[in-house]
């Protein structure tokens, strides 16, 4: 029975999970009691499943089993931390994996008291044992909501590892890394991560491969500085440079991580270093996708002194197309924001075609299209092409797409900076609507309808920019430098003088 199961299980992928529990369960219908050997084996084959729900299965098999007085040997509980560590869903299982653990230590104690070897281990796999159930709590641990308290116990369960004179492996240093991947705490323990794979390097001998450096490249990428795009390069040269050459492992899911720190826009994006990457990975038969060429469109799209290439997003997005990808609405708008911020203006009919092209080919045109192709209005030589603006957001509303204040946002700075002046009735329009549909005007709104008040002919709407600044203040607003350089700005458009003047100011605080 357990060899029918193990065989179901080592099925590669894994695909086979419900067969082989079916055959257990089947066999304990009969009246089969469960055995460790069948058990062992079934846990096998949920560990391996592609699915999130041979977790919750591999937990109850475990509690059925020992409920019945079955009892568990060291491969179990690594199995089933295993299969609770592989769970997709976040958040989920962690708490289950941390009452193994503790049932793992209290059975550990158990049976070095009476000195009872794991018969099922070889004398090696035993000394790792302890490691791989480390490893399989910190990769449980990585699926936690409190990323960075639980941090803190992944590095208190790593150093408990090391008291014990585990000796970690690069999967366990893996498991350590990914509790980081993607949370804002990484951007103040990027530097601790790094030295830690250096640490087991020179310690362990322990060499990164490629998921660890896909790792480091994803905690490096939240909220990159120009340090962290410096350690990235550094780390990339490392990665292509070793002696025993390029894990055979790496992929887009090492790259992508890589050129999302390097087009990083608060840094200043490194494109041209992204596009040297990109030419010496598919030299070496890295596979592109659909994500490898957002990132380097958003790459193109913030270069030095806020200038975009758009015109090599343009050639990238015709490899994209003639390589075999589909563009989705993700890759449109991200070569429309490169067009949006090109100099001396957007190239904003470049981004209309694409608008169309869009609508001949049916690809979906959701909000996120509908603002890069407004930033790109707005950012148009000599003012903002508020005509065209509001023709698309009749359609946007015609077609029932989602509109944010994101949305709001992007159509009136189509209207605040608009050619030869603002169109501030519009503007105006566009913030009642918005608060009928129950959407909160944030300090952005405020902003953007006050240089629109700014920017109206002659000058002429100042006291209704003192009426909004007022409400701002009343919603709990703090202005910031760009919505004061806006009120300065209606301040010297003032016809009045002496006490009314002076009364608006006091009571607007400025």
């Amino acid at each position: 029975l357990a060899l029918l199961i193990s065989s179901m299980g080592e099925v590669s992928g894994g695909y086979l999970w419900r067969e082989a529990l079916r055959v257990w369960e089947d066999s304990r219908s009969a009246g089969q009691p469960a055995c460790l050997e069948s058990t062992n084996a079934v846990l096998t084959a949920l560990a391996r499943a592609p699915s999130d729900e041979e977790a919750v299965k591999a937990l109850e098999i475990y509690e059925t089993s020992k409920a019945e007085g079955f009892t568990p040997n060291s491969r179990t509980f690594s199995l089933l931390l295993s299969a609770l560590a592989a769970s997709k869903e976040k958040g989920s299982h962690w708490e289950a994996a941390f009452r193994v653990f503790d049932e793992l230590r209290e059975w550990e104690k158990e049976r070095n008291k009476l000195e009872v070897p794991d018969l099922e281990a070889s004398e090696e796999s035993q000394s790792l044992c302890s490691v791989q159930h480390y490893t399989a709590l910190l990769e449980s641990i990585a699926n936690a909501k409190n990323v960075r308290s639980m941090w803190e116990t992944a590095m208190v369960l790593y150093g408990q590892m090391r008291k014990e004179g585990g000796v970690p492996t690069i999967w366990t240093i893996n498991g350590l890394l990914s509790v980081l991947v993607d949370t804002p705490a990484a951007s103040d323990l990027w530097e601790r991560c790094v030295e830690l794979v250096q640490e087991v390097r020179e310690k362990d001998g322990l060499e990164p491969n490629a998921r660890t450096y896909g790792l480091l490249f994803r905690i490096l990428g939240v909220n990159a500085s120009e340090s962290q795009v410096d350690t990235a390069i550094s780390l990339y040269e490392e990665m292509t440079n070793r002696p025993s050459g390029l894990d055979p492992a790496t992929d887009f899911r090492t790259l992508n991580p890589l050129l999302r720190v390097l087009g990083c826009p608060a840094a200043g994006s490194r494109w041209r270093k992204c596009l040297e990457i990109v030419e010496e990975m598919k030299a070496w038969g890295v596979q592109l996708n659909a994500r490898t060429y957002l990132l380097l469109f958003a790459a193109m799209a913030h270069t030095e002194g806020g200038r975009s290439q758009w015109q090599r997003a343009l050639q990238l997005f015709d490899e994209m197309k003639a390589s075999g990808i589909e563009p989705t609405p993700a890759t449109y708008s991200a070569v429309i924001t490169a067009l949006s911020n090109a100099s001396p203006g957007s190239r904003w009919k470049i981004a209309l075609q694409l608008f169309e092209e869009m609508k001949d080919f049916s690809v979906e045109i959701d909000e996120r299209v509908f603002i890069s192709v407004f930033l790109c209005l707005a950012h148009a030589e000599g003012g903002g092409e508020w005509a065209i603006a509001l023709r698309l957001w009749k359609e946007m509303q015609d077609r029932g797409v989602h509109r944010s204040v994101n949305a709001y946002c992007a159509l009136l700075r189509c209207l605040a900076f608009a050619k030869g002046g603002s169109v501030w009735e519009a503007a105006l329009e566009v913030f009642e609507e918005m608060k009928a549909n129950g959407i909160k005007p944030t300090l952005c709104v405020y902003s953007l309808l006050i240089a629109a008040m700014a920017n109206a002919p002659g000058g002429s709407k100042w006291q209704t920019a003192f009426e909004l600044f007022a409400e701002l203040k009343r919603e709990g607003y703090e202005p910031d430098r760009i919505t004061l350089s806006q009120m300065a700005k209606n301040v010297r458009n003032m016809k009045e003088v002496g006490p009314v003047a002076f009364e608006l100011r006091k009571r607007v605080g400025i």
